[in-house]
């Protein structure tokens, strides 16, 4: 971070400086007082970027009401800045080429035009920056009416927590289990609210009751001070994470790019400001979250759900190297989540449980603990629970909650078929096919 830091001070502070130079060597009061003022904006934004993630960390009240609103605080200040470091430089060329005689002025039209470029490309992007973040998935929304019994599950275990339920409920084949805030896009369109994920695949290999921990885990988000945590900060910042990223990735070339480096290199520094309390805070949340399952269940039962769907999770990538082998010769799978089933059966061995300690399991815009730290919090360990967790074919798997879910698993078989093709990740030979 320090190295970083000294890099965006260089950038902070370099037309200033010299725009001052400049300023006196012209004996321009005007500029040098405009200089030190735009030097002075530069380092307050700094400082107080730095003193605000400071503040925060173990306050999550204070991050809470310091993120967003310092988001928009900093665009604006950028903005600024960009016009200011734009004037000087422009003031400064001016002033240097007409001891010449001689000014150039597609240089100083080139200045304005990278330094609007660069505005107009903030003031764009301030609104897909600060954003929610968008988890996509390849699933089905499961409603109410057609999912009585589903429905009863979860909203006895949402009131037993004391917590708030779902809106919706999507079922897909992605390995993962999640309720988030975030706008959810799938299959036949998007979901703005409470949303929770269910796989598939991994409801075959976990019983009703690891189900219950799992969710437990996730609707404890949505439950006191945390709710709100999970509602108005995770999805910006991981939104935030997501949109830097991507802006980072499409600055386009020449000036506009010149223009925005600086203020992309300002906002990563306040992103990085703001990581050390999120860390911090995020793995506070994600232990008492766990806690909250335990008291659900048993702290086994969630030690059980949280090894088994840490151990084979990964076998899901296998299932689709078999796919892009099978589809170019005119073969495909049924019904995928059903071969993942199996296939998790065959490797449920000692062999499954090794060097998980590590494991970090996704989700959309949280960040869980390693599950090492998760086992230890609830006081076991893998070797106390590794029978549980080999057992992949529980008397009342979760997945029988589901009615008809093995429609839903083989329609949804079909479009992850009919995606590896549209994506181009692999060719049907037509004679083949």
């Amino acid at each position: 971070m320090q190295n970083n830091l000294a890099r965006i001070l260089a950038m902070v502070l370099t037309v200033p400086v010299l725009a001052f130079g400049v300023g006196l060597l012209f004996d321009a009061g005007w500029m040098a007082t405009i200089s030190v003022g735009t030097a002075l904006l530069g380092l307050s934004l700094l400082g107080l970027i730095g003193f605000a993630g400071y503040k925060s960390q173990g306050n999550r009240t204070l991050l809470l009401a310091l993120f967003k609103p310092g988001l928009y605080i900093a665009i604006g200040a950028l903005i600024a800045l960009v016009i200011l470091h734009a004037s000087l430089a422009i003031a400064s060329i001016y002033l240097l080429e007409s001891t010449g005689r001689q000014v150039h002025v597609g240089v100083i039209v080139t200045v304005g035009v990278g330094a609007l470029a660069g505005v107009a490309a903030l003031i764009s992007g301030a609104s897909s920056i600060i954003k929610k973040a968008m988890a996509t998935v390849v699933g089905k929304r499961l409603s109410d009416e057609s999912q009585p019994v589903l429905w009863e599950f979860i909203l006895n275990l949402a009131k037993s927590l004391g917590a708030s339920p779902p809106q919706y409920v999507v079922a897909g084949l992605e390995p993962n289990f999640f309720v988030t805030e975030a706008d959810v896009r799938y299959l036949d369109g998007q979901l703005s609210g409470r949303t929770m994920y269910l796989s598939l695949p991994l409801c075959r290999v976990i019983s009703q009751e690891e189900l219950k921990a799992i969710l437990g885990h996730e609707l404890g988000h949505f439950k006191g001070l945390d709710t709100k945590f999970s509602r108005d900060f995770f999805p910006i910042y991981r939104g935030t994470v997501n949109a830097l990223a991507g802006l980072a990735q499409n600055m386009g070339e020449g000036f506009r790019k010149i223009a925005l480096i600086p203020a992309l290199s300002i906002l990563s520094f306040f992103l990085e400001a703001f990581s050390t309390a999120e860390r911090a805070i995020s793995r506070e949340r994600e232990l008492a979250a766990d806690q909250v399952a335990a008291g659900a269940t048993a702290p086994r039962t969630l030690g059980t759900a949280l090894v088994k769907v840490s151990a084979f999770s990964g076998l899901w990538g296998t299932i689709h190297e078999d796919m892009l082998e099978l589809l170019p010769k005119g073969k495909q799978f049924t019904n995928i989540s059903a071969v993942f089933a199996r296939l998790v059966q065959d490797n449920s061995n000692m062999d499954a449980l090794q060097g998980l300690d590590g494991t970090l399991l996704p989700h959309p815009t949280d960040s869980h603990p390693p599950l090492s730290q998760r086992l230890q919090a609830l006081g076991i360990s893998v070797a106390d629970i590794a029978d549980a967790a080999l057992c992949t074919a529980p008397e009342l798997p979760a997945v029988a909650l589901i009615a008809d879910y093995e429609s839903f698993e083989k329609d949804l078989t079909t479009v992850e078929h009919l995606l590896m093709v549209e994506s181009g990740q692999i060719r049907i030979n037509a004679a083949g096919a």
